[in-house]
């Protein structure tokens, strides 16, 4: 644990922060209490809570060219602010030849060796934790240490992920802006989301189209109905294991059978959501709902509970099933929306990605951004081409990955012979679908 001491000014005069380091995993698993009192009071996305950060780091974090490097500010003794961080290093014949500053959450890559290829890293949102009324003391703080000669050791600070409604993009950005501070910052991602209204029926179902009205109250009535769905809520742990791995294995069938790997070919995916989802369920923070029809199981519904806010993340339906035509699994959503609605919920995110079914919902949309601060301030040509070489193999082989892990696939749907061919035509339609859009 390292402290660095930084003056502020601020209307009430100068101020000391204090900045302590956390790099061990023993002091990381003991601030829970304060990680989640702060989370609360910043009200920050469910993929920044205490659970979420330590879950990640236990099943995606951990390995030999990673090590913890979480900020503490603290103004005397009071936590102002967590920057949840973590080293990443390139590492040759046992020689560190690049590190590298990222947020806690972004990548799941199983090494680092090759660069920071993999950013997806299964958390929605990621951002800095600051209490409110602290943000333009902490952007001053955090400028002004990060200029200090330790980081100039580091390539450069990537933060994947991050919202329109962020910390980092309404007053880190600015700040660093103000201080003419090099950065670089591009689009990555939509995001919708549904704010809750004062009312399910007379607000919410006013506001979509006549036609995405009919088939949410369709969908509802089938519940219950002759020829519909019955909905079921889970009581206790063993019902929640059955139902996990049924929405598990339903949610990869449909994406393997779209020539997609599914989130659960990685098998770190299952053990992580796994356990996050049974201390999830223990603590009262999770909704999972599931539906059964005549034919049986026919769709699940998960979502994370957090800050007043459903961050529904999972989900898994049968194409198949007798009630298929009442679409069960946008049933299993209308209720949660309902639900929110009636509980005074702020809003229903649907997360990362333009699927079509979400924009009945809403036309609301936020985006995620990448921001890449370089810290290395050498002006060397040679490390800057060492810098871009290592990018662009990092990319390369990221390519060549996910077209062995598409391959890997059609052979799970096909075998080994029709492999081939089935892979190009999917690959060349998935292409086609790209460009259209």
């Amino acid at each position: 644990m390292v402290n660095t001491m930084t003056d502020v000014v601020t209307k009430e005069g100068l101020k000391q922060f204090k900045i302590v380091k956390i790099q061990s995993e023993e002091l990381f698993a003991g601030m829970a209490e304060e990680w989640e009192t702060l989370h609360s009071l910043a009200g920050t996305p469910v993929f920044l809570s205490f659970d979420w950060m330590q879950c990640w780091w236990k099943h995606f974090g951990r390995h030999e060219n990673r090590r913890l490097h979480i900020l503490l500010v603290k103004e005397d003794e009071e936590l102002v602010a967590i920057i949840p961080l973590y080293e990443g290093r390139s590492v040759i014949f046992g020689k560190t030849i690049q590190r590298r500053l990222n947020l806690m959450g972004d990548g799941t890559a199983v090494n680092e060796s090759l660069g920071h290829r993999d950013t997806y890293g299964r958390s929605d949102f990621l951002d800095f934790i600051v209490k409110p009324g602290f943000e333009d003391q902490v952007c001053s703080t955090l400028i002004d240490y990060f200029s200090q000669a330790e980081y100039t050791n580091f390539d450069h600070f990537r933060a994947t992920h991050i919202n329109d409604r962020s910390f980092i993009m309404n007053h880190l950005i600015p700040a660093m802006k103000k201080a003419e501070k090099k950065f670089m910052v591009e689009e990555i991602d939509i995001c919708p989301s549904i704010a809750m209204t004062d009312d399910f029926e007379e607000t919410f179902l006013y506001d979509v189209s006549s036609n995405t009205r009919r088939r949410l109250r369709q969908s509802l009535k089938a519940i219950g109905a002759e020829e519909g769905y019955e909905v079921h809520e889970i009581n206790d742990e063993k019902e929640l294991l059955r139902e996990y791995e049924k929405m598990r294995d339903l949610h990869q069938e449909r994406w393997n059978s779209l020539g997609y790997p599914g989130s659960f070919l990685d098998q770190r995916f299952d053990h992580f959501l796994k356990e996050y989802v049974f201390e999830s369920f223990r603590k009262g923070n999770l909704s999972f709902r599931y539906a059964t029809d005549s034919g049986g199981y026919c769709a699940s519904r998960m979502a994370m509970i957090d800050n007043d806010r459903y961050y529904d993340y999972m989900s898994g339906f049968d194409v198949h099933s007798p009630s298929a035509k009442y679409r069960p699994g946008i049933g299993l959503l209308t209720l949660m929306i309902k639900e929110g609605h009636e509980e005074g919920f702020k809003s229903v995110e649907l997360l990362r990605g333009d699927e079509g079914y979400k924009f009945d919902f809403t036309s609301e949309v936020f985006k995620n951004w990448q921001l890449i601060i370089p810290m290395n301030n050498s002006s060397k040509w040679s490390q800057n081409l060492f810098n871009k070489g290592l990018e662009s193999i990092s990319l390369l082989f990221g390519l060549i990955k996910k077209e062995i892990t598409l391959l890997k696939v059609q052979k799970i749907n096909h075998g080994l012979l029709p492999m081939i061919p089935n892979y190009l035509r999917t690959r060349i339609a998935q292409v086609k679908k790209s460009i259209k859009k």
